[in-house]
């Protein structure tokens, strides 16, 4: 295993334009705070709103804190990766599959990953009932509007009255 040089250039990625952008704020101060205490002394939080955002110059790495769209969905990696800079996490391309529940759940099924049961509802005719048992939960499809997050915020529990 490396270790990182303690003076390591690290701009830290907190907030994001996403739906989880204050829950990344608050990460990314805690982080922010393990990260001195763990004796780093060149960090630098980087309030990130959009994908025009600035590094300090000389970064060496970037330390992606942002939750949900943008951060996870493998945009901020992809912009990461044309940059040239190095950065914590999956990279752009997995990242973007991960993100898309339907098309990681084929993936980990044809490597024969045991997964839960599930189905997808194409609700934009109407309301659809699903016809899985309950309780169960739903969430978002990856490519859902910024208010529906594919991550715990947008999920809901179905039960039976």
């Amino acid at each position: 295993m490396n270790t990182l040089k303690r003076d390591l250039k690290i701009a830290l990625l907190l907030g994001g334009p996403g739906a989880e952008r204050e829950v990344s704020l608050v990460s990314g101060n805690s982080v922010y705070d393990a990260l001195c205490r763990a004796g780093f002394t060149d960090v630098t939080k980087v309030d990130v709103h959009g994908p025009d955002f600035r590094l300090p110059e000389g970064t060496e790495l970037a330390y992606n804190i942002i939750h949900g769209t943008f951060g996870e969905d493998g945009t901020l990696q992809a912009i990461l990766e044309e940059r040239g800079v190095p950065y914590t996490g999956a990279g752009s391309r997995s990242s973007a599959l991960c993100f898309d529940k339907s098309e990681s759940k084929k993936v980990f099924l044809d490597a024969g990953v045991p997964t839960p049961q599930a189905e997808i509802l194409d609700c934009s005719n109407g309301i659809v009932m699903p016809s899985l048992p309950c309780p169960s939960s739903s969430s978002p499809p990856a490519r859902a509007p910024a208010w529906a997050s594919t991550s715990s915020a947008g999920r809901r529990m179905c039960s039976l009255p």
